[in-house]
């Protein structure tokens, strides 16, 4: 329950962010191919990239849903690049998206 939970949280705050940026059109995709980028903010042990990656595929899911790209298949979506900052604490720890179209 707390994945589902965190999942549609995630989902919610990308959906937001797309939107307050103008970057969704659900009926004609804005980009037929893009890059993803992630930038993690960690303290502690950092986390593996194909974690990081893999943690966010329900914001990649509602990258395309809100229209941003036609699908998230390789043909569509050419690669995820990870970059790490450590912070001092835990509360400042997070995950920012850039999408690079292509």
């Amino acid at each position: 329950m707390a994945k589902h939970t965190a999942q549609r949280k995630l989902k919610e705050a990308v959906s937001s962010r797309l939107r307050s940026l103008g970057l969704f059109d659900p009926e004609k995709p804005l980009y037929d191919t893009i890059k993803l980028q992630y930038h993690v903010l960690w303290c502690g042990r950092p986390p593996d990239r194909t974690n990081v990656i893999g943690s966010l595929k329900a914001a990649e899911d509602q990258i395309v849903r809100e229209g941003v790209v036609t699908d998230d298949s390789p043909d569509h979506v050419l690669g995820h690049d990870v970059t790490y900052e450590r912070v001092s604490h835990r509360n400042e720890t997070g995950i920012s998206i850039s999408i690079m179209p292509l």
